[in-house]
């Protein structure tokens, strides 16, 4: 093919490409070494600046959980994990089917390996995303440029993985072990060696890479459910191999050492078993494989005398294709196949069962011009390549050969995880990783591409570079390594500011006015979570069992050492209702869906937590406190604002409402329901989510009236009584009275809010305050006021006192 480094070359290219290669080694090393280290720096700041003594997240906690389950256990007592009390109460959790245990097992093994004691668990386990993204960063170089050849489109595709954000800040620093990037360092390793496999023409060390690329992909399964990426990227090489070069048994021995490494890998892991191998895309695997090797033997089978053609077309392929397309989409509709509902919200199916998945952030699909600005570059990019590749085999008629089978495998799978991100937030790094591979192949191609010239007198055939194809891949190189450094100071500022979710009330940073009317930027850091989840640990019976969103499950087994009816998984669709319902339905009908659950009085307690914005009078000592509100223009010509509170629970709620069926599930608008209200002051209206005040009054009543709003409010309007004043919040020990209130309306002269006092229902005898955790992370004093404004995250902690 016209664009290999084959043949013979002039005098002068020669020298000339020489004299760049003799460099380019140690060069593109160096560049390397120093992205690792400049990303390793970056994805180490949460952990420099907060330190490691908590994790950050969500997950995080449960790995934590079971690292220091199996530090106690020696690193073993995997039986005993098949039912474990403390979580999902009545029924219990398998941790052995339902969670990959391999990062909380490594977080043990290191910290014994250290010769550490169990408080380290927390470091070793916040450490493991830098490591993986150091092994990300370099597997992604090796494995493009095994590929291609090509010092550059490696060390493009490298820079993708090591300072893109759709990569660095989804929890791949420290203190935050996301399982999604960490399985891509994993996935990059294996496509490492299987680059060696499908470009090495000898036999032995083709098949021996790629049954040990098909290890380490399959030893994925004990770190993520990624390893159902490597059964999909193995499908797509095996299928697309025919199409570059008719099937040959030496090119099935590769797939079929891939595959069985895979699956022999795989196997090992609880969570999968082998049974993935009979009921789930292993199945389609083995089935593209019998394909495979039916297309290498196709002379063999005498199809002639079925008067079917007797050889091997790309024709027949693709009907094959086709067929298996249908057969396996056949296969998931008939359950045969197991589809999980995140598969099927990559694909654009909305599943018409279970809503829980409709309200889960990450399950969202995002728009095009959303998903170009997370890997804009890396897309553009692989579309040229994309058209390069069609222009080199359509208009110049060059003929495809074996090493090519890996580049369009990875121009596929960039496209195939763009669209499944567009659907589904959830890919967005997947989909950057896999087209930072595809635009590293296609950088590597247009680099690599020769036109070939015969000189008639000395009867010899000459390759020369084709400089307009090196020109664009050299441009292309620039602008994706441009980008790169372009986003290592958003990386920087991001990373400085992200704080361990718990101590910071699951706040993000926050834009602060300050007393000069100026505004800036703070980590709202506060003890809240912290205080209310040690006071559960030393001051409630062992036998207590806790009802929170399931957002907080893992944190109230981790930290609380409590017994939860949800954690932080959606394992049980069935129990996240029950409890969707106990905070939605009215207070009275509350407690009957905790009896659902096999709850008992005096027992049972629920937490709930939002953040408040209060105002403290310094003269009078009264406080007025309202939930965060967000204000929106809706149509700011005609004075219509929405205005939605909450950065807690109670922004959380509407998904609430849609789990328990108290509004349409299928609407993602919390507005026009009978939980919304309006406002209005002069010619402006303001829609309210939820109808805290306003009218219609019955609204009001009902939202007045449903289990977490009137336990926060009345929670505020008992401060006095229960409150915990933690961290920043002591100046309100000796406030006279807290008054709860929402915002009646904005000044649509100043933007100033004013707020309108509540009078929230008593949950007694139903629900017994326990205690009011308050730290308030900023308080301001604007010039010449007597009033003390402050933000605070309040956690709300109730007992179940028996009424039904």
């Amino acid at each position: 093919m016209s664009r290999r480094d084959s043949g013979s070359r002039t005098h002068n290219e020669a020298s000339f490409i020489d004299a760049i290669e003799r460099f380019s080694l140690p060069v593109s090393i160096a560049a390397l070494l120093a992205m690792i280290i400049a990303s390793t720096y970056l994805r180490l700041l949460p952990g420099l600046i907060y330190g490691f003594k908590y994790v950050n997240g969500n997950d995080p906690w449960i790995f934590y959980w079971l690292a220091n389950y199996f530090y106690t256990h020696n690193l073993g007592g995997l039986s005993q994990l098949s039912h474990v009390d403390t979580f999902w109460y009545p029924w219990g959790r398998n941790f052995l089917k339902t969670e990959y245990l391999g990062i909380p097992w490594l977080s043990a093994f290191i910290t014994k390996l250290l010769g550490k004691g169990q408080s380290f668990i927390t470091e070793a386990e916040g450490l493991l995303p830098v490591i993986f993204s150091v092994v990300g960063i370099a597997a992604t170089y090796m494995a493009v440029y095994s590929a291609t050849r090509s010092k550059l489109g490696a060390i493009s595709a490298a820079s993708v993985y090591a300072f893109y954000p759709a990569i660095v800040l989804d929890k791949s620093f420290a203190t935050y072990p996301g399982k999604q990037v960490s399985g891509l360092g994993i996935i990059a390793l294996s496509l490492y060696f299987l680059a060696i496999a499908y470009t090495s023409s000898s036999r032995t060390r083709s098949i021996v890479a790629a049954l040990v690329g098909g290890i380490i992909g399959g030893s994925l399964a004990w770190l993520w459910g990624g390893y159902e990426y490597v059964a999909l990227i193995l499908a797509v090489i095996i299928l697309l191999d025919p199409f570059i070069v008719k099937p040959a048994m030496d090119r099935f021995y590769k797939h079929l050492a891939a595959a069985v490494g895979y699956l022999a890998a795989l196997s090992t892991s609880p969570a999968v078993g082998p049974t993935y191998v009979y009921h789930s895309l292993g199945l389609a695997l083995l089935a593209v494989l019998v394909v495979y090797f039916l297309e290498a033997n196709v002379e063999k089978l005498h199809l002639e005398r079925l008067h079917l053609t007797g050889t091997f077309t790309r024709k027949m392929h693709l009907w094959v294709v086709i067929l298996g397309v249908g057969l396996l989409a056949a296969a998931a509709m008939s359950g045969i196949i197991s589809l999980p509902s995140r598969v099927l919200l990559s694909l654009g199916i909305r599943p018409l069962t279970g809503v829980v998945p409709l309200t889960v952030q990450e399950y969202m699909p995002i728009s095009f011009s959303e998903a170009m600005a997370e890997y804009g570059p890396v897309f553009f990019v692989t579309l040229i390549g994309l058209i390069a590749f069609i222009y080199d085999i359509v208009a110049r008629g060059e003929r495809l050969s074996s090493t090519d089978t890996l580049r369009v495998a990875f121009l596929v799978l960039g496209v195939l995880f763009m669209v499944a991100s567009i659907n589904e937030a959830y890919f967005i790094p997947s989909a950057a990783f896999f087209l930072a591979l595809s635009a590293g192949t296609s950088i590597g191609a247009l680099t690599s591409m020769h036109v070939s010239y015969f000189d008639k007198k000395l009867r010899r055939t000459y390759y020369k570079r084709e400089t307009s194809a090196l020109a664009a891949g050299v441009i292309l190189a620039i602008v994706i390594l441009g980008f790169a450094a372009y986003y290592i100071p958003e990386d920087y500022a991001a990373l400085k500011l992200d704080a361990p979710a718990v101590t910071a009330g699951w706040l993000t940073a926050l834009s602060v006015p300050t007393p000069n009317g100026a505004s800036k930027i703070i980590v709202p850091l506060n003890n809240a979570w912290l205080a209310a989840l040690n006071y559960v640990k030393y001051n409630t019976s062992k036998n207590s069992i806790l009802v929170s969103w399931w957002d907080y499950g893992y944190w109230i087994a981790a930290l609380g050492n409590r017994t939860t009816v949800v954690d932080g998984s959606t394992i049980n669709g069935t129990q996240i209702g029950l409890v969707a319902n106990a905070f939605t339905a009215p207070v009275n009908q509350s407690p009957a869906y905790l009896e659902m659950m096999r709850l008992v009085p005096n027992d049972t307690y629920l937490i709930t937590y939002d953040v408040f914005v209060g105002i403290y009078n310094n003269e009078t000592h009264g406080v007025m406190m309202f939930p965060y509100p967000n204000v929106y223009p809706v149509n700011p010509q005609a004075g219509v604002y929405a205005i939605t509170y909450g950065l807690g629970d109670i922004a959380k709620s509407y998904q609430m409402l849609r789990i328990a069926l108290r509004v349409n599930p299928y609407t993602g608008s919390p507005f026009f329901s009978n939980y919304t209200s309006v406002t209005t002051e002069g010619n402006y209206e303001f829609y309210q989510f939820p109808a805290f005040v306003g009218g219609p009054g019955s609204n009001v009543s009902l939202t007045l009236h449903t289990a977490i709003y009137d336990l926060m409010m009345y929670g505020i309007s008992v401060l006095n009584k229960y409150g915990y004043f933690g961290t920043g919040a002591k100046f309100l020990i000796n406030a006279t009275s807290f008054t709860p209130a929402a915002v009646q309306y904005v000044d649509p002269t100043t933007g100033s809010l004013v707020p309108e006092p509540i009078t929230p229902p008593s949950p007694l005898p139903y629900y017994q305050p326990v205690k009011v955790f308050i730290s308030v992370p900023y308080a301001w004093s604007p010039a010449g006021s007597n009033v003390t404004y402050f933000y605070s995250v309040v956690v709300f902690l109730y007992k179940w006192a028996g009424a039904i």
